[in-house]
């Protein structure tokens, strides 16, 4: 369990597992799955930056129902689906009830599934059981004793689009209105090295918003509320005049419909664009041998196929309109052999060529196998079992 403060963390009787926390092998980053947030992601940088985010939201006669209304836990938990070199799948369920625990109907749940790959890049794909609604929304947290300009720039989000063209928003004077309508890229301009990215599919308007929500007029950004993270209060909205505990402001986001890349990154919002073309547009796939039936899962930026024997090979044709960036490539019915993968007819290190996995599911198991490459061009892949 992560520790917060001896009488909030008093509050709670639970099992010394009762969060999640993904780390890297390659970047000081984490995703952190904590009670505090409701187990809402937080996407943390190397020196404590957090983003966070919105969960199906909906208006009800009783207010705001969502996953920061429940003060109690209640119906918020994560449970690990998978943890493999290749990747980190994680469960997010929960309720959009409000503040009292009042729910509209029996269908306002939400099962979230977390595709966390190597490079710090996850899927977050977002199942809600009712009829279509909001989920996302960038958030970012302060300490207590800091306010939400000590944690990010002003200039606080930067959008580009597949094509190449960037724009950054300044929120010095006003929070700004996003003109350019074409971006399905974002970056969270945080004080930190890395900065947080979120990818939305193509034709998502990126929008921003709280010029009317500033708790005072020295406020830059939609908030700081105090009800939500850690917060016990009862509360849906509830202005921080005080820089006495944890609070949250807003920068915007878009309205995709069940779906969007998470991640990390230290360098500019240009190179996020193969990865964003890759997912949004993925080259064509073709078997030669050993598998068939392959299909681009969205939902988890993964070719998936079923093996059929012997070893695997494959071409990937990606083109500067469709590039492949770090891909994924699930086998279903694979077996526990070991792999030795060769990508143009060179063998790749285990250690930093391809990360591989192995799921566990009913008569044997799938591999699921992470390459880190990046190409304009066709890639031949061979993957050969080993003894």
């Amino acid at each position: 369990m992560l520790h917060y403060h001896d009488l909030w963390d008093n509050l709670w009787r639970s099992s010394p597992y009762a969060d999640v926390v993904v780390r890297f092998d390659q970047i000081p980053c984490n995703v952190v799955y904590w009670r505090g947030t409701n187990y809402g992601a937080g996407w943390v940088t190397e020196n404590n930056r957090w983003m966070s985010d919105q969960s199906s939201e909906i208006m009800t006669y009783f207010g705001c129902a969502e996953h920061m209304a429940d003060k109690q836990n209640r119906h918020s938990h994560v449970r690990i689906l998978e943890n493999t070199d290749a990747r980190v799948v994680v469960h997010w369920r929960y309720a959009s009830a409000g503040i009292t625990y009042q729910f509209e109907n029996w269908r306002t749940w939400t099962d979230e599934y977390h595709t966390i790959y190597p490079d710090g890049m996850a899927v977050r794909y977002v199942n809600y059981h009712d009829e279509e609604t909001g989920w996302q929304d960038v958030q970012f947290f302060a300490q207590p004793g800091t306010t939400p300009e000590d944690q990010i720039n002003l200039k606080a989000l930067t959008v580009a689009d597949l094509e190449g063209e960037i724009h950054t928003l300044d929120w010095t004077d006003e929070v700004p209105e996003n003109e350019f309508k074409d971006a399905s890229i974002s970056l969270v301009n945080f004080k930190s090295d890395y900065k947080v990215a979120v990818v939305y599919p193509d034709g998502t308007e990126i929008g921003t918003w709280g010029e009317q929500e500033r708790a005072t007029d020295e406020t830059h950004f939609a908030g700081p509320w105090n009800h939500w993270p850690v917060s016990q209060m009862p509360n849906d909205g509830r202005y921080a005049l005080r820089t006495d505990r944890v609070t949250h402001s807003a920068l915007g986001g878009g309205e995709p419909e069940s779906m969007a890349i998470y991640g990390f990154t230290d360098k500019d919002i240009s190179t996020l664009i193969p990865m964003a073309k890759f997912w949004n547009y993925p080259p064509s796939l073709e078997i030669s041998a050993g598998a068939k039936n392959a299909r681009f899962d969205k939902t988890q930026k993964a070719y998936v196929m079923e093996a059929t024997g012997g070893d695997v090979s494959l071409s990937v044709y990606a083109d500067k309109a469709s590039p492949v960036k770090n891909p994924c490539f699930v086998l279903k019915n694979w077996g526990d052999h070991r792999v030795e993968i060769s990508v143009n007819g060179n063998q790749l290190s285990k250690d930093k060529g391809f990360k591989q996995g192995y799921i566990p599911v009913e008569g044997g198991y799938n591999l699921v196998l992470w390459i880190e490459a990046e190409s304009m061009v066709p890639l031949d892949v061979k993957i050969n079992k080993l003894l």
